[in-house]
């Protein structure tokens, strides 16, 4: 909370100082909307184990919508300022070997569960975030310009509190069956903070409109739900904590509509 509250400290003097002076930016995309979609990455659950790894590192697709408005402030300096929906994914994994004196291997379907293995996927749950972060134009051709973003963003979980619970079991004949897996996750909070880094190119259209397209990296410090996992009728122990973050890598394709060409021809009309 304390570097959120430095950095809009930070934002509000830039914008004050960049206001006090005359001298505003009339290049690319002077004010813009901009309607931007995310395909993303995210890192799976982190798993601390207690004892044997039994549990693989995954990563899970996913995507954001974002509408933002984007000021040049001063020179090549610009303030964006947006909302943003999306969803965190979470994948569980896991594959091995049945051991030897699990009851696995010794029910009437043994010749079945030589491998078990488990691929569960499902939505933690939506969000809605308030991006806000400041940018810097760079120059490297006629009609596009290299950007460099950083900022913070304010998130929300649409469903808190909320528990996720995931189990994997075995039939073992025709009446019984074993429980081999199970995981649970709470929820920590509804609201969250993350730090976003972008660095992409912005082109002008003949429309005087702008294309873009950027690398997005999304840097959450905590983790947004946290639980305890625990494999059942092994023929020993194995369990652990794991944590749900909110994390990711992406490309970002957005596209700016200009309002500094629309208010000219207000004002020329």
């Amino acid at each position: 909370m304390r570097n959120i509250i430095l950095f809009f400290s930070f934002l509000f003097l830039v914008v004050f100082d960049c206001k006090s002076q005359s001298n505003f930016s009339s290049k690319l995309g002077e004010r813009q909307i901009v309607f931007a979609l995310s395909p993303l990455v995210y890192q799976g659950y982190r798993y601390n184990n207690d004892n044997n790894n039994l549990l693989r590192k995954t990563t899970v697709s996913s995507f954001e919508l974002r509408c933002s408005y984007v000021e040049n402030l001063v020179s090549d300096l610009y303030l964006s300022i947006g909302l943003a929906a999306g969803i965190v994914p979470s994948k569980t994994k896991y594959e091995f070997d049945a051991p030897i004196n699990s009851i696995f291997l010794a029910s009437t379907n043994k010749n079945q569960y030589d491998v078990l293995e488990f691929n569960d996927m499902f939505i933690v749950d939506g969000y809605y975030a308030l991006p806000i972060s400041l940018g810097f134009n760079f120059r490297p051709l006629n009609k596009t310009v290299l950007q460099v973003e950083l900022g913070v963003k304010l998130n929300m979980l649409l469903a808190h509190p909320s528990t996720k619970t995931s189990e994997h079991s075995y039939g073992l004949d025709s009446l019984y069956s074993a429980l081999l897996f199970k995981q649970e996750l709470f929820t920590k909070s509804k609201y969250f903070h993350s730090y976003i880094l972008k660095v992409g190119l912005q082109r002008k259209l003949k429309n005087k409109n702008n294309l873009g397209l950027a690398l997005v990296a999304n840097f959450a410090p905590n983790p947004i739900a946290e639980g305890r996992y625990s494999f059942y009728n092994l023929g020993f122990e194995n369990s652990g904590s794991v944590t749900q973050g909110a994390s990711y890598i992406g490309l970002e394709l957005g596209y700016g509509l200009n309002l500094t060409k629309n208010r000219s021809r207000g004002r020329l009309n």
